[in-house]
């Protein structure tokens, strides 16, 4: 009877054990999962963080003070406010700026830091003097409604050439030597991936309400929600017209342009674009889904329209490849995290 009692005594000694090892197996399993979740969730506010950082570099390029800039307290499993600053990098502190974010210690004890790049970029466009559905000119005109710039200026100097596009080319068209036209198939369209600029209204809010922010560099209490954070912004020579701005647009109060600081009028959503009377116009002019007027208006640069493009009595197009170039090349500005220089650690 002793060793029965003695094995039903280690047996239940070895039950129990198992219970408990199987136990703390399930607790250490469920305790690890919501480390990862929460984890996931800290690494995915900092993402944020470092987002915002970038948004606010494009907005204002200079170096600013800690402040909270993404605060998910909101969310049912937010980890608590992030903490960002930029300073200036190893690099060059005109293209180059350091982003850095943190959390409380209690929450999550590394940092997180990456370069911030900003850069030029612009739309893109065809390389052509005019592109358009349809040309109309007034009755009884003979000036020429497309020319092309001089080359190295100068009354003597060689002039370049332009091409301009049309869908429905006129049979006697008005164009000065060095110029041509050819006749297209289907009507040009803006890359779709470009008119994402339509939503500038909200890059340009955001980047008001950077300029309000107090001089701390805090985001006004911003927690990070609405609008989406962006890495791409107008240029201070772009002029954007939207869906909302009407059918009937007059392009009036914007810049003229120079030939050194030219514009990009861009305007998306089908309406009819009244750039009359406006003397010389250095820059280029970008309608999608609508038409153009030009009488009274030297645009210096090029015209790329969808629809019509009525010249009057005396408007016309001056092809200048450089306007045209920084278009394209400059018009717009962008800001990255540079890949590659992402860094993790304690402070």
């Amino acid at each position: 009877s002793g060793s029965i009692l003695l094995f039903v005594l280690f047996l239940c000694l070895a039950v129990a054990i198992v219970a408990q090892s199987v136990c703390a197996v399930v607790l250490c399993a469920e305790r690890s999962v919501v480390d990862e979740s929460v984890g996931r969730r800290c690494l995915a506010d900092r993402d944020q963080g470092l987002m915002t950082l970038r948004q606010m570099a494009l907005a204002a390029w200079r170096p600013s003070p800690w402040s909270v800039v993404w605060d998910s307290t909101a969310c049912p499993d937010a980890t608590g406010p992030v903490e960002g600053t930029l300073r200036e990098s190893e690099g060059d502190a005109d293209w180059t700026l350091e982003a850095a974010v943190r959390q409380e210690p209690t929450v999550s004890a590394p940092a997180v830091s990456a370069w911030v790049e900003r850069g030029r970029d612009g739309i893109d466009l065809p390389v052509a003097a005019l592109v358009a559905g349809m040309v109309t000119a007034a009755l009884g005109r003979s000036e020429p409604w497309l020319s092309v710039e001089n080359v190295g200026g100068g009354e003597e100097a060689a002039a370049g050439t332009a091409v301009g596009y049309v869908v429905g080319a006129p049979k006697e068209p008005l164009l000065d030597d060095g110029c041509t036209l050819a006749e297209m198939r289907d009507p040009w369209r803006l890359d779709p991936g470009w008119k994402a600029l339509e939503s500038s209204s909200a890059i340009e809010a955001q980047a008001a309400a950077r300029a309000e922010a107090p001089e701390d560099g805090s985001n006004g209490g911003d927690d990070g929600g609405g609008t989406p954070l962006v890495a791409v912004a107008p240029g201070p020579q772009v002029v954007l017209l939207g869906r909302d701005a009407g059918p009937g647009i007059r392009l009036s109060d914007g810049p003229r342009g120079t030939p050194e600081q030219p514009v990009l009028a861009l305007m998306i959503g089908g309406a009819e674009l009244d750039a009359r009377d406006l003397g010389d116009l250095y820059g280029v002019v970008v309608i999608d889904e609508g038409s153009l007027l030009l009488d009274g208006t030297t645009v210096h640069g090029a015209v790329f329209v969808t629809g019509s493009v009525d010249f009057g009595d005396n408007g016309r197009v001056v092809f200048s490849r450089s306007v045209l170039r920084w278009a394209t090349d400059r018009s717009l500005r962008r800001a990255r995290l540079v890949p590659g220089t992402r860094w993790e650690g304690m402070e």
